[in-house]
């Protein structure tokens, strides 16, 4: 936890290199208002997929909205 008055980003301070998306995938959610969220690196292949999808999302959202309401209750059904 940050010392009061110091910022969190500065109370971090750590040698070991950010996790993969790989490395995180298999470790519990930690939700605790003390814990920090590591930066997660992902590939560039990665990258390029969820760019892709956002892109995806944003433009079903414009244009039909109605089409992501029925794929996520869909989802729920699963």
């Amino acid at each position: 936890m940050a010392a009061a008055g110091n910022p969190l980003s500065s109370a971090v301070t750590s040698t070991e290199p950010p996790p993969t998306a790989l490395d995180t995938a298999n470790k519990p959610l930690d939700f605790s208002a003390d814990s920090v969220p590591q930066r997660i690196v992902l590939s560039p292949d990665q990258r390029s997929h969820c760019l892709e999808a956002l892109k995806a999302l944003k433009e079903k959202r414009c244009h039909s909205p109605d089409k992501i309401a029925s794929e996520f209750s869909a989802l729920q059904d699963c």
